[in-house]
């Protein structure tokens, strides 16, 4: 009966909280926007390889 008594108040305690954090820093976010537009302008304004057939 104790054991009984035990496990239902095992089975009304709370799940335990997590303590992971909710979100990576701000300036990953800017950091990678700011890697991805210079390379897109870079890519942008690359010279085209052209044959010689122009």
């Amino acid at each position: 009966m104790a054991t009984h008594n035990a496990l239902i108040l095992l089975a009304q305690t709370a799940p335990p909280v997590p303590t992971a954090s909710d979100a990576p820093p701000i300036f990953i976010y800017y950091g990678v926007l700011a890697v991805l537009l210079v390379a897109t302008f870079l890519i942008s304004v690359m010279p085209s390889k052209r044959g010689h057939q122009d």
